[in-house]
C-alpha cells in the first residue's frame, strides 16, 4: 500500500535469549552481583514483559515469592498493577534475592536490582551493558534507534504470548 510504513520489530528467538542470559553471566566480576544482576534483570523482562523502567524500579518490597506475584507501582500512566509470575520465575528472583543479601545485607537502597556496591541500577548503565553484550553476540547493530533494543524482550514476551493463545 502506498505511503504506508510498517516497522519490523525484532522477535528474540529462545536461543538469542538463551545467549543474552548466558553472557550476561560473563560479565565481571564473575563471583559478583553483577553477573547474576543482569542474568536476573533480562530473564525477568523476557518472561513478564515488563517495562524496564519498570524493572529497575522494582522495589524489594512488591516481590511477593509466597504468591508468585509482583507489584507494578507507578508503571505507565502511574498505574499500578499486579503482575502474576510462574513459578520459575519467582524461583529465578528468589534466587537472585538471596545472593543480594548476602552480597549486600544492608544495601543503600530498596531497589531489587543492585549494582556491586549496592546502590540501584540506573538505564543508561543497563543500555551500555546490554549494546555491550550484543556486540559481542554479533547482533547487529545499527544507526540511532536501529540494532538490538532491551524494549524489544517486551515485544517478544507479547509476540510469542498471543501466538500462544493463537496455538
Amino acid at each position: 500500500v502506498t505511503g504506508v510504513q510498517t516497522c519490523a520489530l525484532p522477535i528474540y528467538i529462545q536461543e538469542e535469549i538463551a545467549d543474552l542470559i548466558s553472557a550476561s553471566r560473563n560479565l565481571t566480576p564473575r563471583d559478583g552481583l553483577r553477573p547474576n544482576t543482569y542474568a536476573t534483570l533480562f530473564g525477568l523482562l523476557t518472561c513478564t514483559g515488563m517495562r524496564i523502567s519498570e524493572a529497575l524500579n522494582l522495589s524489594v518490597d512488591y516481590f511477593d515469592n509466597k504468591r508468585n506475584l509482583i507489584v507494578i507501582v507507578e508503571g505507565k500512566f502511574h498505574k499500578t498493577r499486579l503482575l502474576p509470575l510462574h513459578p520459575s520465575t519467582t524461583e529465578m528472583l528468589s534466587t537472585y534475592s538471596e545472593l543480594r543479601y548476602h552480597k549486600h545485607s544492608n544495601p543503600k537502597t530498596k531497589h531489587f536490582f543492585l549494582t556491586e556496591w549496592g546502590t540501584s541500577l540506573k538505564y543508561p548503565k543497563v543500555l551500555k551493558t546490554f549494546h555491550s553484550i550484543a556486540a559481542t553476540l554479533g547482533w547487529k547493530t545499527g544507526g540511532i534507534g536501529e540494532g538490538p533494543r532491551i524494549h524489544d524482550l517486551r515485544h517478544t514476551f507479547a509476540v510469542n504470548s498471543l501466538l500462544q493463545w493463537y496455538r
